[in-house]
C-alpha cells in the first residue's frame, strides 16, 4: 500500500467511527461485548495493573477493567467516541490518540488491549510495534479480529442482502466439520449445519454476512457464534435467511495451523 493509499484509508476509518458513535453500541456493539471479558482475560488483566484500551470505542472494555481494579487509560482516533466514553464512564482517563502514533512513554503499561481494531488500520504493523513499545518487560497485549480471510467483494453481498441476513457461502465438496447451508430453490436457508458429513457435496458457510438490524433481535446471551446460537434459532422463529454463493477465495483462520495455510496459499 503507497502512503497515500494508507492515509486515504486511515481518514476514511476515522471519519467512518466519527459517524458511528452515537448508534455503535446498539448495534454491533451488541455482538462484539460477548467477547470482552476474555479480551481482559487473555491479556491478564487484573487489580493493580496498568492497562491501555486501543481504540477504546464507547468505553465498555475500559470500563470492565477498571471493574476488576486495573488501573486504565483509552484511547480512540474517533472524538465522537472519546466524548461518548468520557459521558458514560467519568472516572476514567479517556484520551483522543491514534493508535500508530500513542502518546506514551515506553514500558508504562502491564497490559495492552484492542478490541476489533485490527482489520481497520491502514498500517497494522506500526501499532503492534506501538502496542510492544509501550508494554513494560513481561507485558501481555492482545486483540480480537474476525477470523475469516477473503477477497470477496462486499458491495456484492450488500447488493443481494435479503431478509434479516444474507450469508455468503461456497460449493465445496469437503464438508466435514464445516457450517453447511440447506437452501430452497430460492436461495433461502432451511438448515444450517454446524459441523458437516464426513462426505457429499454442498454450500460452506464462508462466516461473511450481510445483516439487517433485525437480527439484533436474535442475538440473546450466552452468545458463542452465529453458526451455533444465532442461525439456528432465526430459522425456528421463521426468519428469512439468505444464501449468496460466492466465487472467491474464503478461508477460515481460526486456529495457528489455519492461519499458515493461509500464508502458504496467498505467498504472503
Amino acid at each position: 500500500m503507497s502512503q497515500y493509499d494508507a492515509d486515504a484509508f486511515a481518514a476514511f476509518e476515522a471519519e467512518g467511527w466519527e459517524r458511528q458513535a452515537a448508534s455503535y453500541e446498539a448495534g454491533v456493539g451488541r455482538v462484539t461485548s460477548r467477547v470482552f471479558d476474555r479480551l481482559l482475560d487473555a491479556a491478564g488483566v487484573s487489580r493493580g495493573r496498568a492497562v491501555l484500551d486501543v481504540a477504546c470505542g464507547p468505553g465498555e472494555i475500559s470500563a470492565r477493567a477498571a471493574a476488576r481494579g486495573a488501573q486504565v487509560i483509552g484511547t480512540d482516533i474517533a472524538g465522537a467516541m472519546i466524548e461518548r466514553a468520557r459521558l458514560a464512564y467519568p472516572a476514567i482517563d479517556f484520551r483522543h490518540a491514534a493508535a500508530e502514533d500513542l502518546p506514551f512513554r515506553d514500558g508504562v503499561f502491564d497490559c495492552a488491549v484492542a478490541g476489533f481494531l485490527f482489520l481497520h488500520l491502514a498500517r497494522p504493523d506500526r501499532v503492534a510495534s506501538e502496542l510492544a513499545r509501550v508494554l513494560a518487560s513481561g507485558g501481555r497485549a492482545a486483540a480480537t479480529v474476525w477470523d475469516v480471510i477473503t477477497d470477496l467483494r462486499l458491495r456484492e453481498l450488500l447488493e443481494r442482502q435479503s431478509g434479516i441476513a444474507t450469508l455468503a457461502c461456497y460449493p465445496s465438496a469437503e464438508l466435514e466439520g464445516k457450517g453447511v447451508l440447506e437452501v430452497d430453490a430460492e436461495q433461502r436457508v432451511t438448515a444450517f449445519v454446524e459441523k458437516g458429513p464426513a462426505a457429499g457435496e454442498g454450500l460452506v458457510n464462508a462466516g461473511i454476512h450481510a445483516l439487517d438490524p433485525a437480527i439484533l433481535d436474535h442475538i440473546r446471551p450466552p452468545f458463542a457464534d452465529f453458526g451455533h446460537d444465532v442461525w439456528p434459532a432465526a430459522l425456528a422463529a421463521g426468519a428469512t435467511i439468505t444464501a449468496a454463493p460466492v466465487h472467491a477465495y474464503v478461508k477460515d483462520v481460526g486456529s495457528p495451523e489455519a492461519l499458515a495455510e493461509a500464508e502458504r496459499e496467498l505467498g504472503l
